[in-house]
């Protein structure tokens, strides 16, 4: 029994420097999104009006609403992890730019607003909600537009330099996965391959996975077709390949879909079952 105990193979030791920064990550999001509904408006009781206090709490919300457009569009642009893909100084940077566009609308909205949308000028909060979730429309209207003495429309306004912008961001975020996703595929790739010794086929590994497809309850038809397909590449294509890429490359489809603690525990149980199957 000692020796069996002995043999077991020991789990991986907590990293305990993860939580932090878990924490950290969701401790600044929380002040990125919150802190306009109420630092702001207090701040703005010392500087302005009393009665003008009410216009800076519609300026922050609509701030808000800005960010929340920049928390969705990451998050559903990177499917694996969405939430670590949007709490790191990246993603963070893309709502603070979010937030900051949606205010500088929500004030073109408030001095302009019987030139761009007139329905709303008189509705605070109605102006903050369309400021908030249609900035770069509010930025691109006709108001930035130079007639010429010909007639023609030039569009003048800072929406070239802000869609720069935000797709600078959001290329910093995509290098900030890669890496980590690369990383972690390799490492895991590594102990499948040694497991899996010279399988040619890749016949095992690619079976399991799919197996493993079962445990979850929301995958589409179209998500299990895609692993299906890349195990049937694997088996035919790259047939007599080096095993790590045939497990590199199944990781990575099944990260798209699993996540990363997921595919830990998935890779974890394949590389067990491999060696107890030999």
């Amino acid at each position: 029994m000692a020796k069996e105990s002995q043999d077991k193979p020991q789990g991986k030791p907590k990293d305990w420097t993860r939580r932090p920064r878990k924490w950290g990550g969701w401790f600044l999001a929380f002040v990125v999104l919150l802190v306009p509904l109420v630092i702001v408006p207090l701040l703005s009781r010392f500087s302005l009006l009393p009665a003008q206090l009410s216009m800076a709490w519609y300026a922050s919300l609509a701030i808000v609403f800005g960010e929340l457009v920049g928390f969705s569009e990451i998050t559903t642009r990177y499917r694996d992890e969405p939430l670590r893909a949007m709490f790191n100084r990246f993603g963070i940077s893309y709502l603070l730019v979010n937030g900051f566009l949606s205010g500088c609308a929500f004030a073109v909205m408030r001095g302009y607003g019987d030139k761009i949308f007139p329905g709303v000028k008189d509705d605070p909060l109605l102006t903050a909600t369309v400021a908030g979730f249609g900035a770069m429309i509010v930025l691109r209207s006709k108001l930035f537009v130079f007639r010429t003495d010909d007639g023609k429309e030039i569009p003048i306004g800072p929406d070239l330099v802000i869609a720069s912008i935000l797709r600078i961001m959001d290329r910093k975020i995509d290098r900030l996965r890669a890496a980590r996703r690369q990383q972690l595929v390799f490492e895991l790739a590594k102990s499948i391959a040694a497991a899996a010794g010279n399988d040619a086929t890749f016949e095992n590994p690619n079976s399991f996975v799919l197996i493993s497809l079962a445990s979850f309850q929301n995958l589409s038809t179209e998500e299990k077709q895609q692993i299906t397909e890349t195990a049937d590449q694997l088996q035919e294509k790259f047939k007599g390949k080096p095993t790590l890429l045939k497990a590199m490359i199944l990781g990575f489809v099944l990260l798209d879909i699993a996540g990363e603690d997921n595919l830990s525990a998935i890779m974890q149980d394949l590389e067990e079952y491999l060696r107890s199957s030999q």
